[in-house]
């Protein structure tokens, strides 16, 4: 790799990218830069580049187009995209005009060399493969779309071990994932599936296994979702369980047991709650038995300790506890609000 063109129109990148390159090694001769897609394609014409490192958003000619003008004029040259996090889908074009390899911003010196050692042909380690990722996630829709969930499986296993062969910092795997689930929607309402789950990673990242385990969770919910579908289930699942609820706020209900009563499994059933009531299933359940304590406290036939029953708390503390933090009050300072003695 001795001659280089980088091409974006972020002078400090240019400037940073062309000494990270100079830096790589004694081989590398000579490494150019250009501000946009057509002055990168004028300067590869006078003197052909052994890899070109391209932004995707530019003026005057894009990225994109500059790949395109490359795979027709240019098949041979190896082709770098280097982006912002938010073009993934965009650059996810660019497979079809060659380019192997994508780069999220910021880079560094560790990121930049692995992808040359890859395409010098001194490393076995893998960078990010545009088009490994487009087969897995092909797999990934069409597993979905076909409710295969073995074929699932394998495609959410191939993807764990496409990123776990990335070198990337746990931030840039977050982004990356949420994009991931949002080209995956994208794919699927382009079938009429319209999906209802939104994907939400917005805790601060811990590990990638955690990442691809949440991850994989939403598109198990995707799955389900389809499933539902394709059953002629059309009820609201949501709906049958809150009549549930209000009718036995004096049990101890939980979570599973709703969630077994209408067919979903924990996970996708507590996403579902979640979106219609904005309250997770304790919180709504806490706040439905305090609305009738509060009403039961009203009349004064009930004593206080009939009411805690009554809405589900065997335990007295807890229950006076929970009705002062709901309310402000305890239960006798309520009553006596209310002006009874």
């Amino acid at each position: 790799m001795e001659r280089i063109l980088i091409v974006d129109d972020e002078p400090m990148i240019r400037k940073g990218l062309t000494t990270l390159l100079q830096q790589y090694s004694a081989s590398v001769k000579s490494v150019r830069a250009a501000n946009n897609g057509e002055q990168a394609l004028a300067m590869i014409r006078e003197e052909c580049p052994d890899v070109v490192f391209t932004d995707i958003r530019m003026p005057i000619m894009d990225g994109l187009e500059l790949c395109r003008a490359l795979r027709a004029e240019f098949p041979f040259i190896p082709v770098v995209v280097i982006s912002g996090y938010n073009d993934f889908s965009y650059a996810q074009q660019c497979i079809h005009f060659g380019v192997r390899e994508y780069m999220i911003k910021p880079v560094d010196r560790k990121d930049v060399y692995q992808v040359m050692s890859r395409l010098s042909g001194q490393s076995d380690k893998q960078s990010f493969s545009l088009v490994r990722y487009n087969e897995i996630m092909d797999d990934i829709e069409q597993a979905i779309w076909t409710l295969n969930h073995n074929r699932l499986t394998i495609g959410l296993s191939d993807l764990r071990e496409h990123c776990n062969s990335t070198v990337h910092t746990v931030k840039q795997h977050q982004r990356f994932l949420a994009e991931t689930f949002e080209l995956l929607i994208k794919k699927l309402q382009a079938r009429d599936f319209i999906p209802y789950v939104t994907y939400q990673d917005e805790s601060a990242p811990s590990t990638l296994a955690a990442l691809l385990s949440t991850f994989e969770s939403y598109v198990e919910i995707l799955f389900q979702e389809l499933q539902m579908m394709r059953s002629g289930v059309y009820r609201d699942p949501i709906e049958e369980v809150l009549v549930y609820i209000q009718g036995h706020l004096s049990e101890d209900i939980h979570l599973e047991q709703m969630a077994e009563i209408v067919g979903l499994t924990p996970s996708y059933f507590s996403y579902l709650f979640k979106k219609k009531t904005n309250d997770t299933f304790v919180q709504y359940r806490t706040s439905k038995r305090m609305e009738l304590a509060k009403k039961l406290l009203c009349n004064p036939q009930y004593k206080i300790l009939d009411v805690c029953l009554d809405v589900g708390y065997k335990d007295y503390p807890h229950f006076t506890k929970t009705f002062k933090k709901m309310t402000g009050y305890s239960p006798s300072e309520y009553r006596s609000i209310m002006g009874i003695k």
